[in-house]
């Protein structure tokens, strides 16, 4: 026998293992090629061995029949056919053909589309790794039925994809499937090209569709080990679709919460006001109709709204300083959780104060260069954009870009004492603009022509 695992780059390497072994186990991530290597091996040579075959035609076989005639039965016409035995309905599972396997585990979602509840897929997924454990097992077995009944010389077993969710990795001295593997057969790992293992990352990247935030994680969850998610997703968004992807998280029932940011505008398509004036507890009272388990509402100024206003049942509001705070408590909390973070886009709030259409404080904050020491506090602490390096003679400092700085004066929350308030001043907007970084562009002085109107006959689409 060769070492306990052998890895090949390229189907045609098997060809050099051949005499060197009669028994092999071929094992990879899915779609590598381990099916289409084996079909490809003379058959009167080689005996074949699936996995997944077995699996489906021994161990789950009269559950994918029933699932079949449960379906059937659903139909009046062929229900009275079965009763009847004037018909009957089977698998035609092969080798190369497993679709009645994968379509009897299906997948996670709503019955009346497909899909099966929490419970009964969980079933199913257990159901099926039993049945692939009896299925290695089986191994030995088939080996001597192959060698004494048909005469076979060399043995190939085609392990599926999942074999690394049945077997303990850790521990494989006391692995009742990787001993048998192991005493029986040669270990041969295909390695992926790096094109296929990147095509298989794509599809398991969690992106989607505007409006649909979130639902990647409905499909993901039952399979991996985190038990909860966070999710972003803007006010523009929510208006437009995203209550549809939150009410689907609801429904299915996962571990998850949804960030989402009111800053008044839809920034996506220019800062416009929402549709239907939406605002904030307009949004609580929505999702607690959607059953969401819990609701937090984060702002920048919890003082900021009435007594009075008509939040949902419920909802706590919680200063923005302790953001990090909130995330971990809904971490812990079971269905789907909403933390709403509420305040003003920066930039639409710049430009509605250089319209006059929002109150401007008149106060500015400084750094002094030849008292700050550069340590960053004021950044960390503001998180603020505005917080900008600068070269000195002495070092690197900070200073505060006053072009872009929105005055909630956030970065006096850092240990320093370099900072310098103005107050009662209006601000120099000449000397806060940004410098040009290159000049102007000269325009034609003569006037456009007029564009010639097209002209056409019948019907027009675009």
């Amino acid at each position: 026998m060769l070492d306990p695992c052998t890895v090949i780059r390229h189907r045609r390497d098997m060809q050099t293992l051949i005499p060197q072994s009669q028994a092999f186990t071929l094992l990879g991530m899915s779609g590598v090629g381990k099916t289409t290597l084996a079909l490809k091996l003379p058959r009167e040579r080689w005996f074949h061995y699936s996995g997944d075959y077995r699996i489906g035609t021994r161990y789950l076989g009269e559950a994918i029949q029933d699932d079949l005639y449960l379906a059937a039965m659903r139909q009046p016409e062929l229900a009275t056919l079965l009763k009847s035995d004037s018909i009957y309905i089977r698998s035609n599972i092969s080798m190369d053909n497993l679709a009645p396997l994968s379509q009897w585990i299906g997948t996670l979602g709503r019955s009346d589309q497909g899909g099966h509840g929490r419970a009964e897929f969980a079933r199913r997924q257990s159901l099926h790794e039993q049945a692939e454990i009896a299925a290695l097992l089986d191994v030995g077995y088939f080996m001597d039925r192959a060698s004494t009944v048909y005469g076979y010389d060399h043995f190939l077993v085609d392990a599926g994809g999942s074999l690394i969710e049945v077997v303990d990795l850790d521990n494989p001295a006391q692995d009742p499937v990787l001993q048998h593997l192991t005493r029986r057969t040669q270990l041969v790992y295909i390695e992926a090209p790096d094109a296929h293992v990147e095509r298989l990352i794509e599809r398991t990247i969690a992106y989607t569709h505007m409006g649909a935030e979130g639902s990647p994680w409905i499909g993901m969850s039952p399979f991996v080990d985190t038990q909860h998610m966070f999710q972003n997703m803007g006010d523009g968004t929510y208006n437009h679709s995203g209550l549809l992807a939150i009410r689907a998280a609801v429904a299915s029932g996962v571990n998850m919460t949804y960030k989402l940011l009111f800053n008044d505008a839809v920034a996506l398509t220019g800062g416009q006001s929402h549709d239907g004036g939406l605002t904030p507890w307009a949004m609580t009272q929505q999702l607690a109709g959607e059953g969401v388990a819990r609701i937090v509402v984060v702002a920048d100024d919890p003082d900021k709204y009435a007594r009075n206003t008509p939040w949902a049942k419920g909802v706590t509001i919680r200063p923005r300083e302790e953001m990090e705070a909130v995330q971990l408590e809904l971490r812990e909390v079971e269905g789907v959780t909403i933390l709403l973070y509420d305040q003003v886009c920066a930039a639409e709030k710049r430009r509605r104060r250089k319209r006059g259409k929002m109150d401007d404080p008149p106060k500015r904050l400084h750094i002094n260069s030849a008292v700050c020491e550069g340590c960053g506090d004021c950044g960390v602490k503001s998180n603020c954009v505005a917080i900008k390096p600068i070269e000195t003679p002495l070092g690197r400092k900070r200073e505060i870009d006053q072009s872009v700085c929105n005055k909630d004066y956030s970065c006096l929350k850092g240990f320093c004492p370099s900072f310098v308030a103005v107050s009662g001043e209006e601000a120099n907007q000449a000397a806060i603009k940004p410098a040009q970084t290159g000049p102007r562009p000269s325009l034609p002085e003569a006037s456009l022509p007029a564009p010639e109107p097209a002209m056409w006959e019948g019907e027009y689409n675009m």
